[in-house]
Order: structure tokens, then sequence, then C-alpha cells
């Protein structure tokens, strides 16, 4: 047999290999829209092999007006409107339990290492952490 032609095999091998590739990745079970203790409404989504998170929807300010990001240590940023606003990076893990992420806190402009756990398919709670043992916990809950 000559080198220059392939075996059906390796073919079809390399068929199957391509074909996988071509395959859209899976979202994560935490994927989606999910309700906020305050009302409001934070998409996740797949961002490279990892989950972040935008603020979807926002409770308007006091005056009705769209809330504003007025605690972020950036004094340049602190106009920017909280709708909209990318506020978890770099989440590993499922597909329970991602952790490794940074949570950014519109609420006290403050950066904080986070994890996320999925605790039924419409419950997640994610947990901010200055330094453990001083976190906080929230639950979310997803909505169709």
């Amino acid at each position: 047999m000559s080198l220059l032609k392939p075996k059906l095999a390796e073919v079809c091998g390399a068929a199957v290999i391509l074909g996988l590739l071509a395959l859209p990745a899976m979202a994560s079970p935490a994927s989606g829209l999910w309700r906020t203790p305050r009302g409001g409404s934070v998409e996740i989504y797949d961002c490279g092999a990892a989950l972040c998170a935008k603020i979807a929807s926002d409770e308007p300010g006091a005056s009705g007006s769209a809330r504003l990001d007025l605690h972020n240590k950036t004094e340049a940023l602190r106009s920017r409107p909280i709708a909209g606003l990318e506020i978890m990076t770099g989440f590993n893990g499922g597909p329970e339990r991602w952790s490794g992420g940074k949570i950014y806190s519109p609420e006290d402009g403050g950066t904080y290492s986070g994890s996320l756990r999925l605790v039924t398919p419409t419950s997640l709670e994610l947990t901010g952490c200055v330094v453990a043992p001083i976190c906080k916990k929230q639950v979310w809950s997803r909505l169709k």
C-alpha cells in the first residue's frame, strides 16, 4: 500500500473529530436570566470556557431615571448606567459549582472573589468574599 493513500479508518477518524469540533458548545446550566433579591435581573452567559454575567435590567433610581454606577472606585466610570454593566467574570467549573471568578458590586463599587452554586435548576446561590470568611451570599431565582 502506498504511504500517500490514507487508510479508511484514518479518514473516518479525522471526519468524526472534525465533526465534533464543529458542534456548538453546550450552554452552562447556570446560563440564562436570573432575578436578584433587589428585583433586577442578571444574564449569565458563557464567555469562552468561563461564565460571565451582566445586569439585564435594574430598578429605576429614586427619581425614576436609570441608576448610575455612582460608587465605582474609578471616578470616570460613575456616570455609566447600571443596566448592561458586566458584573461577573471568570467563573470556572460546573455543572453545579463555579469558582475563581470576580464579582463587581455596583452597590459599593467593590470587586470581590466569588463562587456560584446551582442549588436547584431554578435557584442559584452567589457568594462574594472580601477575604474568606468575610463573605456575603445571595440567592437568585431563574426567570423563564
